[in-house]
C-alpha cells in the first residue's frame, strides 16, 4: 500500500458561489419572452442577433451608442467574420458595462479594442487548418488515417473571436475556386460532390 500523501494548504480560498442564469427579462428586447420561449432551443437560433439593429433592439438605452458605432466599424473593417450572438450568450453580459465586459469583447469585438497595428495574427487565414487541402469532397476533411470529419451545416449558433473555421463562417460566403477561398460549402470545379464520390472516399 501507497504512504498517504500529507494534504497541502491551498494558498487562496476558492469563491463557490451557486450557477444561476440572470433573468433575461431585464433587457428591453427580452422583456415579453417567456420561459418555454427563452428555454426552447429552436426559439434561440431564430432569435440569435445579427444586425447591429437587432443588438440595439436588445440592450436599448443600455447599449452605448459609441459601441454600437464601434461595433460597426469592426464589422466593417478589422472583422473575421459575421454577427451572430445566442439570447442566451447575450445575457451573460453585464449590461451595466458593455465596454468592459470579456464574453462581449469575445463575441461583439468593436474596432477600439483591438491592438492598432496587430489587430489580428499577421499569419491569420481564412483556412488556419488548412482543411482545404485535405477535402476529398465538399462537406468531408480527411485529415487523418482513420478520421474524418463531416460538415452537416454551414453556421455555427454563435460566432466567437477563436474560430478556427472562419471560411465556414466568415464575412464574405462567395465562392472563389482561385486563392483562399471563402466558403467550403459552394463547390468549386473539379471538386467531387457525388454520393459515388463519397463511397469512392471511404477508409481503405
Amino acid at each position: 500500500m501507497f504512504a498517504a500523501q500529507p494534504r497541502h494548504r491551498q494558498p487562496y480560498q476558492y469563491a463557490a458561489a451557486a450557477l444561476e442564469e440572470p433573468d433575461w427579462r431585464r433587457l428591453p428586447g427580452f422583456r415579453s419572452v417567456g420561459p418555454s420561449e427563452w428555454h426552447d432551443a429552436h426559439w434561440q437560433r431564430r432569435h440569435s442577433v445579427t444586425s447591429l439593429a437587432e443588438l440595439s433592439a436588445v440592450f436599448g438605452p443600455l447599449m452605448p451608442a459609441s459601441l454600437l458605432a464601434s461595433i460597426g466599424q469592426d464589422a466593417s473593417g478589422s472583422a473575421t467574420m459575421a454577427m451572430r450572438v445566442t439570447p442566451q450568450a447575450l445575457n451573460t453580459m453585464n449590461e451595466h458595462d458593455l465596454w468592459a465586459d470579456p464574453i462581449r469583447r469575445y463575441v461583439l469585438p468593436a474596432a477600439a479594442d483591438r491592438e492598432p497595428v496587430w489587430h489580428t495574427h499577421p499569419m491569420a487565414r481564412r483556412d488556419n487548418l488548412r482543411e482545404q487541402e485535405m477535402s476529398v469532397m465538399e462537406g468531408l476533411v480527411w485529415r487523418y488515417p482513420t478520421k474524418a470529419l463531416l460538415e452537416l451545416t454551414t453556421t455555427c449558433p454563435l460566432y466567437c473571436g477563436h474560430c478556427t473555421r472562419l471560411d465556414l463562417v466568415g464575412p464574405s460566403t462567395t465562392p472563389r475556386c482561385t486563392g483562399e477561398r471563402s466558403a467550403r460549402r459552394a463547390p468549386c470545379s473539379g471538386r467531387a460532390t457525388s454520393s459515388a464520390a463519397m463511397r469512392s472516399a471511404a477508409w481503405r
